[in-house]
């Protein structure tokens, strides 16, 4: 039961930064937020490519931004209406925060 209650928090805070403008989906967007020293927090699904996990998780490391791994792809396509997605990058100190809170 806790399990669904964390996931339902996570997805609503998921749902609302997106809506905010201060969430982004793929491989391509999160390095860039990263890079650009926008993100908080980058969320890696638990099924995404080792390769691509670790190039994500190199430039997260150099930024200095906080890496979480949770979740499936599937269910973040579905969130941000993609094809197919395993990153979820926050650029919100409230909304990383609120998640980061929810998984503890």
């Amino acid at each position: 039961m806790q399990e669904t209650k964390e996931m339902d928090s996570i997805i609503k805070l998921l749902q609302l930064a997106r809506k905010a403008g201060k969430a982004k989906a793929g491989m391509s967007a999160c390095c860039s937020s990263c890079i650009k020293n926008s993100a908080e927090l980058v969320i890696c699904a638990e099924d995404i490519s080792l390769n691509s996990k670790q190039k994500v998780e190199r430039i997260a490391q150099q930024k200095g931004v906080e890496l979480l791994t949770y979740g499936k792809k599937e269910m973040f396509s579905e969130l941000f209406q993609r094809t197919t997605t395993g990153l979820i990058c926050i650029e919100d100190k409230n909304f990383a925060s609120g998640i980061l809170k929810a998984l503890a």
